[in-house]
């Protein structure tokens, strides 16, 4: 029974030598773990900062391109509304124009045409 005592003494002392140095390895691994993953969240903010600071003027840039565009559009619609409006007018003058030379043309046929049945 001697025997099996000692190699059960040594068996349970060797598993917890094993035990005892697998926790420390593992305890190692993630302590490194935990400062990488410090340094990548420091890494990840800093990042977050120079993009916020890089963005707010290229934001405020297109802002005012934006407001140049809406406004160079405007002008042109209203242009292009003038342009409407003015060939509208100019078709409405020429339509009246060619209904009065029509009915003009057609009161001379006429006044001949009386003047050559009298």
């Amino acid at each position: 029974m001697d025997t099996s005592q000692i190699a059960l003494n040594q068996s349970l002392t060797f598993l917890s030598w094993t035990v005892g140095i697998v926790v420390f390895v593992i305890g190692v691994f993630l302590t490194k773990l935990i400062i990488d993953l410090s340094t990548l969240s420091k890494s990840l903010l800093e990042t977050s900062k120079i993009l916020n600071e890089e963005l707010k003027p290229t934001i405020t840039e297109l802002k005012n391109t934006l407001t140049s565009l809406l406004s160079i559009t405007q002008t042109a619609e209203e242009g292009i509304n003038k342009v409407k409006t003015a060939i509208t007018t100019i078709n409405e003058k020429k339509n009246r124009m060619k209904n009065n030379i029509k009915n003009g043309f057609f009161n001379v046929v006429q006044r001949i045409k009386d003047i050559f049945t009298k």
